[in-house]
């Protein structure tokens, strides 16, 4: 589902993919992940790598479901040291000088991916507390 939206978006606004990384399998809660740490090492940080303006997500979370903000905020500074700019497909959001900038498909509320994440984490909860609540039954 994640790819498709992705594919669907690219194809919309005339992006063309020359690389894709991904942890299949791998929890987000896991910070060390080959594919992230790949993409920031081999991509985002490497001068050598193929020139590109872009950085494609699904959402905030793909960086990880982390307990704290600061660890996002860090891949996307490193985002825009590297000069490259992010754009979050389910929220329309292209994050560019640390803020949100104005554009039909984007939010402006800066408070969005936090509550995206701080909600993704309450429906774990939730499930974790009545996965727990059946096997005990």
């Amino acid at each position: 589902m994640q790819r498709n939206q992705i594919a669907e978006f690219i194809a919309d606004h005339g992006f063309e993919v020359i690389h894709e990384e991904t942890d299949v399998g791998i929890s987000g809660l896991v910070e060390s992940r080959p594919g992230l740490n790949r993409l920031l090492k081999e991509w985002i940080q490497n001068p050598d790598a193929p020139a590109f303006e872009y950085l494609i997500l699904n959402d905030i979370t793909r960086w990880g479901r982390f307990q704290s903000m600061n660890i996002i905020a860090h891949y996307e500074y490193l985002c825009k040291l590297y000069g490259k700019k992010i754009i979050y497909v389910s929220r329309g959001a292209l994050v560019e000088s640390q803020r949100f900038v104005s554009h039909p498909l984007i939010t402006t509320d800066r408070h969005r991916p936090n509550d995206c994440i701080r909600h993704w984490r309450n429906r774990l909860s939730q499930r974790i507390v009545q996965s727990l609540i059946s096997s005990i039954s």
